[in-house]
Parts: structure tokens; C-alpha cells; sequence
């Protein structure tokens, strides 16, 4: 067992599930997202068609002996149940998918633990809305909403709050609930991911049941978490703007920089100047400032100024790309978006 390298070998099959060959299939986003009907008196939730596995790791060591590696486990995604042959023949059991390589210190939070935590909710008034997979499986997700949580109507804006149930495969979030806002007007959202709003977080471990236990109890705090951010929402929407740019480029970490220029062997600086890439999203920002559904109605001020940036993560073509990696949710852009809430509502609050 000595002479196999575990390291390497884990990273060689890290290296091949983060880059598979593609089909056809697997280059459109992996999207489920559709109405639920209220299941608050079925008796099992069944919202995924895959669930989630820990498989053994085997590899041959130099005298051809056939080893597990000890200590690591690939993460399996397969259908809950093989269909039967005869009513689909064309059912391949290698459509079953690895989607990540994880030590055994980790644990796998399934389908059925999500759908689990949701039936909950379900009893407790909540209703399912939307659930699906993001990012060819690794990622999942559920939002529910419930009659009794507080909504706000201000001048180009319709908040509606929702929660978001969301697990990954690969090591990019642990299992977590958000509490979500979406603006009905323009269909940006927001994730409550900021330091002033959070909910519940449970790491992948080996106690990872309790810690969900606890998440149902916490969710029922739901309404207060929701009024809150509805006031620093009008407290950004009372709190004027006339130039943008400045936050926007704050969000975006940019920053004016001169640039040697040698000409005829004569070094000059150039004025300061925005890189190219900071430059096309300030331009990008500023036109979901001026043409962002909703965005007139809102007035000169953070709230349009904040809703620009959700605005241009959400729905901008500049950003299609970014969103079929979901980035917009657990990536680059929802960062952005946090960021942007946050600098907000630090100006606001001066």
C-alpha cells in the first residue's frame, strides 16, 4: 500500500471530476426550477430525483494488488431508484455521476435530508415554491415561502421574502439556509448573506443531522430577520445618490491607476484610468443604473444604487456565463452582491 502516492492520486481524480469531457447535454445549465404544489399533508417529500452516495476509493498498487485508499471517499450521484429495464431500456447505470473526492471526516448531506428539513418547514406553514440543481448536480437547492412573513412596497420595488434551502457536493458551501428577497418588479434577488442578516449554517460533518435539527427551530425567527432588512432597505431608499460610479466602483474593488508609456525611448505616465474589465462593468452598472426595470420609479439613491448591482448579477447578458456556474449565488457576483449591501448600508448609516 506504501508505494501508492494517496496525494497524488486523490488530486488526478479531483483534476478528472472538475474536468470532465462534455456532452451535449452537460454544456446547458442543470437547472430544475418549477411550482410546487402545497404538500403540507403528504407524507414524504420527494423533490430530486437523484440522491447522494459515499463510494470506496480502490487503485492498484505497483504489483497490481488492488487497494481502498483509506481515509477519502468519492461523492456518487445517482437516481434514488433504478428504473425498471423494461420501462426504460435506455437507462444507463454509468450515467451515475462523481462529483467530488472528499476526506471521511466529511459527510454528505442528501436529497432526502434536504427534503427532510423542508418537510418541516412544510408542517410548520411553509410552502415549497422551487427546488433544483445547479452546476451539473453539485449544488442543490429549495425555497419555500410563508403567508405570515412580511412583504414592502416602496417606488419601483415589491419585495417578496423567501427561503432558500441550498447543499453542495464539491466543498463550495456547507448546508445552509438564506433568507431571500426577490423584487417582483425586476426579478433581482438578494440573498441575506450579509453580517447584519444570517440564519443558519451546518458544516458537513459527521454531527451535521443535529446541527439540522437546530436549523428548523432557528427558521421560525424568520419574521424578525425579514423586518430588519426591510429597514435598512428604506433607509437606503431615504439616503440620496447623484453619482454612482463611486459605489460601483467600490463594489468592484477598482481603482483608477497610471500606466507607463515608452515612446521613442521616452517613459510618460498615462493618466489614471479604470483597467479594461473594471472599466466594461462600470459601464455595464451604470446602464442597469439608467435602464434597470423599476429603476426611475426608485428615485437617485443607494436602494437604485444597490438594486443596479443585483440588477447586472442577475440579469445582465454580460453576466450569462457566470450564472450557469452560479456564480450569482454562491460565487464571484453573490459576493459582489453582499459587498454591495454592505458598503450600502455602511454609507447610510454615517
Amino acid at each position: 500500500m506504501n508505494d501508492i502516492n494517496i496525494d497524488n492520486l486523490v488530486d488526478q481524480i479531483q483534476l478528472e471530476i472538475d474536468n470532465p469531457v462534455p456532452t451535449v447535454e452537460e454544456t446547458a445549465i442543470e437547472v430544475v426550477s418549477e411550482v410546487v404544489p402545497d404538500l403540507r399533508n403528504e407524507e414524504q417529500l420527494n423533490l430530486f430525483d437523484h440522491t447522494q452516495e459515499a463510494l470506496d476509493i480502490y487503485a492498484h498498487n505497483s504489483q497490481g494488488v488492488l487497494r481502498q485508499i483509506p481515509n477519502y471517499h468519492l461523492v456518487n450521484r445517482r437516481l434514488k431508484a433504478i428504473p425498471d429495464w423494461s420501462d426504460k431500456p435506455e437507462y444507463d447505470i454509468d450515467s451515475d455521476s462523481v462529483l467530488d473526492v472528499q476526506k471521511d471526516s466529511v459527510s454528505i448531506i442528501t436529497s432526502e435530508q434536504m427534503e427532510s428539513v423542508a418537510h418541516e418547514l412544510i408542517q410548520l406553514g411553509y410552502v415549497t415554491t422551487g427546488s433544483g440543481e445547479l452546476k451539473k448536480g453539485k449544488l442543490m437547492f429549495i425555497e419555500l415561502e410563508h403567508d405570515d412573513l412580511p412583504t414592502l412596497e416602496i417606488p419601483g420595488t415589491s419585495l417578496v421574502p423567501k427561503f432558500w434551502i441550498g447543499s453542495s457536493h464539491d466543498g463550495t458551501i456547507a448546508f445552509k439556509s438564506t433568507a431571500k428577497v426577490v423584487d417582483t418588479v425586476c426579478l433581482n434577488t438578494f440573498m441575506l448573506n450579509s453580517r447584519s442578516f444570517s440564519l443558519f449554517t451546518a458544516k458537513h460533518t459527521k454531527y451535521a443531522d443535529v446541527r439540522l435539527k437546530e436549523y428548523e427551530r432557528t427558521i421560525k425567527d424568520a419574521k424578525e430577520l425579514f423586518k430588519q432588512y426591510y429597514n435598512a432597505v428604506e433607509l437606503l431608499a431615504d439616503t440620496p445618490v447623484n453619482n454612482p460610479e463611486p459605489y460601483f466602483a467600490s463594489v468592484l474593488k477598482a481603482e483608477k491607476k497610471a500606466r507607463n508609456r515608452t515612446v521613442n525611448g521616452v517613459t510618460t505616465q498615462t493618466e489614471p484610468r479604470y483597467s479594461g474589465r473594471h472599466d466594461n462593468q462600470l459601464t455595464q452598472l451604470m446602464d442597469s443604473w439608467v435602464h434597470g426595470e423599476g429603476q426611475r420609479e426608485r428615485g437617485s439613491n443607494l436602494w437604485r444604487a444597490f438594486s443596479s448591482v443585483t440588477d447586472w448579477a442577475d440579469n445582465s447578458e454580460a453576466n450569462a456565463k457566470d450564472r450557469e456556474k452560479a456564480s450569482h449565488i454562491i460565487g464571484t457576483r453573490a459576493m459582489q452582491k453582499t459587498r454591495a449591501f454592505d458598503l450600502a448600508y455602511a454609507i447610510a448609516t454615517k
